[in-house]
């Protein structure tokens, strides 16, 4: 989720979670879920545009406590 205030900076949320296979969750202690701020953004370099975005997650994975960050940049050309 993000709001759209600027091309080259929109904050955001950002989200992961797996509960197991489709059709045998696991249970509840063991699933993982993650949540933290994002930032989302694009530029334009001439002929070509950089798109980014980065993220602080929080939560549990795999019955334990977890921080993490994530990070991905795409060059477009």
């Amino acid at each position: 989720m993000k709001y759209r205030w600027k091309s080259w900076f929109q904050p955001g949320l950002q989200a992961f979670g797996e509960v197991g296979k489709w059709n045998d969750w696991l249970a509840s202690d063991k699933q993982s879920h993650r949540a933290g701020p994002a930032i989302f953004g694009s530029r334009d370099i001439g002929k070509h545009a950089l798109k980014y975005e980065a993220a602080y997650l929080m939560g549990r994975n795999s019955a334990r406590a977890a921080k993490s960050f994530t990070m991905r940049v795409q060059y477009i050309f």
